[in-house]
């Protein structure tokens, strides 16, 4: 079962992802295995502090990327949970 509308990711902004939207990403991705997490900041790496995969997204993109780009992020989350919930 899908999200309402055809969801087929998130996009996160680093800089609000605390431990409670960490929460609720992982638990959406519980729900629904091929929903795509993709957290994105202006840095053109993943920013020191926190390994956002580990936290519950699929793909990490520096911001401002190209379409293409996305659109392999959102590929990349269409894959069902391991059972470590990675």
């Amino acid at each position: 079962m899908g999200l309402a509308g055809g969801v087929a990711g998130v996009l996160v902004a680093w800089s609000q992802m605390t431990k409670e939207v960490s929460c609720t990403l992982r638990k959406c991705r519980e729900r629904y295995p091929a929903l795509s997490v993709i957290v994105a900041s202006p840095a053109p790496s993943l920013p020191s502090g926190g390994d956002v995969l580990a936290e519950g997204a699929t793909a990490f993109l520096p911001w401002p990327s190209d379409i293409e780009d996305v659109r392999r992020a959102l590929a990349s989350g269409m894959r069902p949970l391991n059972g470590d919930g990675s």
